[in-house]
């Protein structure tokens, strides 16, 4: 569980916007931390930011399927065993499209366990079950193949690859509408809240001039944000 400190640094990071903070990072030097384009959100309204539980998947190669549902509790009791609350799923599927990896009951046990969202560099199924559920997912695609027969664990909670960026566990995840942004927990996540605060208080003030009419260089040049 994180502290009391880091849990208000997130509440008010939600109240913020992912391009935001990205533009934050950049100008730390942080110039790879936003997954690739294509990840659409589930619910498009939805926004969440809260430290990454990871999860790597594979096409099978080198396992038989599972014979019954003691095998398949066993393949995902490791995941579903490290999930915690305020955290969110962050899945790397080893750019494979070929089965969901998330779907309605993955998402309902994530929602037992206190998981805000889940972040999938792949499919998911189950879209309209997952839509009554509330439950926010970021996602590349859909499909409704089963994962089961298809695919095997190959690290859970370890760094992996989630759309072009390097997820450790424990990382900060930050996804809305326009896409997800990973803070690395070795920054000062306090700094990086103070400064997005501020950028996106600059950005109002200078919207607020350019709809009045003021000429937008003035305007650019006083505020020093676009």
């Amino acid at each position: 569980m994180f502290n009391e400190m880091t849990e208000k640094l997130l509440e008010r990071m939600e109240k913020l916007f992912v391009a935001a903070v990205s533009d934050v990072l950049d100008s730390m030097g942080f110039l790879n931390q936003t997954m690739h384009s294509g990840f659409k959100p589930l619910i498009p309204e939805a926004k969440v930011a809260g430290p990454a539980i990871t999860l790597r998947v594979t096409k099978m190669t080198e396992r038989s399927p599972p014979k019954d549902i003691e095998e398949v509790i066993d393949i995902f009791a490791p995941f579903f065993d490290s999930l915690r609350p305020d955290h969110v799923a962050v899945v790397d599927t080893n750019n494979c499209h070929e089965f969901s990896a998330y779907g309605e009951l993955m998402s309902s046990i994530s929602i037992s366990k206190g998981v805000k969202g889940a972040v999938v560099d792949g499919a998911i199924r189950d879209i309209s079950r997952v839509l009554r559920l509330r439950f926010p997912i970021w996602y590349k695609g859909n499909i409704p193949t089963d994962s089961i027969p298809r695919f095997e664990i190959v690290g859970v909670n370890r760094p992996i690859w989630c759309g072009g960026v390097r997820v450790k566990p424990g990382d900060i995840i930050f996804a809305d509408a326009d896409g997800v942004v990973v803070v690395p927990k070795e920054l000062d996540l306090e700094k990086v809240v103070e400064k997005a605060e501020r950028k996106v208080e600059l950005e109002e003030k200078t919207r607020e001039e350019l709809l009045a009419g003021k000429p937008y260089r003035e305007v650019l040049r006083k505020y020093k944000v676009l």
